[in-house]
């Protein structure tokens, strides 16, 4: 009976401490802020998906892909059913990547607390380059935060995630 007891009061505590899980609908507006590089189609989509793309210090397969082709088909085929957008720009070639100062605006509906944000550099400067960042959607209707820089080390061959930079692109996401 006490751990019976003990077992619903930890379940209780444990769904007042994360809320209802209701679905919200996100505008998130993703602004490069780079002087002379392109971002390419940008991911956004909960951070409990990470694993699929991040594997220890270095990236999965299929953020690989992203990250060295710019690819995001891998990562949304791998997330499934679990909510995930792409947004692409219109800028370079072959047109769907994202200029310096660009902007590029997509909705998510979801019932992450947390939002994942990831986009391939292209490789005209650097190669094997990516932004990322996190964004705690429940600290506030309007959230905006700047993504930070990242190599993963596979020209090198040390196949590892590396900080480069920061204000690489500027994110806002607004509740609806």
């Amino acid at each position: 009976m006490f751990k019976t007891t003990r077992l619903l009061a930890t379940v209780i505590a444990t769904a007042l401490a994360i809320g209802p899980t209701v679905a919200e609908t996100y505008e998130i507006t993703v602004t490069s802020l780079l002087d002379e590089e392109l971002l390419a189609p940008f991911v956004v989509t909960g951070v409990h998906n990470d694993p699929v793309i991040f594997s220890g210090d270095y990236v999965t397969a299929a953020g690989e892909s992203q990250v060295l082709t710019g690819n995001t088909a891998f990562i949304v085929e791998a997330i499934g059913d679990d909510p995930v957008v792409v947004g692409r720009g219109i800028d370079g070639e072959p047109g769907y990547l994202i200029g310096p100062g660009s902007s590029v605006t997509v909705s998510l509906e979801t019932e992450a607390t947390a939002l994942r944000i990831m986009a391939m550099v292209a490789p005209t400067l650097q190669e094997d380059t990516y932004v990322t960042g996190v964004v705690d959607v429940n600290a506030g209707d309007t959230r905006t935060i700047e993504l930070d820089r990242y190599d993963i080390g596979y020209d090198e061959k040390r196949r590892t995630r590396e900080w480069t930079g920061t204000s690489a692109a500027r994110v806002e996401i607004v509740r609806r």
